[in-house]
């Protein structure tokens, strides 16, 4: 098997950089959904708060999304 270049190790920190914001965000997600979920209950503000707990489901998706690909690309470097 062949040795990784330079550039591949450079790829894979950034890459692996990305993989751990991407873990750190996919932490945070529920709690700030918990909070916005309780404000929601507390102050009656249903119109603006449940939007925002849907707003937080897609970017919870995107967040999945982007970690998907960057596993699949960091598959494609080599070891």
């Amino acid at each position: 098997m062949a040795r990784p270049t330079r550039t591949d190790s450079q790829i894979r920190t950034h890459l692996e950089t990305i993989i751990l914001e991407l873990v750190t965000i996919n932490q945070r997600m529920p709690v700030i959904g918990l909070r916005v979920s309780q404000a929601r209950e507390r102050t009656g503000l249903t119109g603006l708060l449940s939007p925002a707990l849907e707003e937080l489901d897609d970017v919870d998706g995107c967040v999945s999304t982007i970690k998907a690909q960057v596993t699949a690309a960091l598959g494609l470097l080599k070891e």
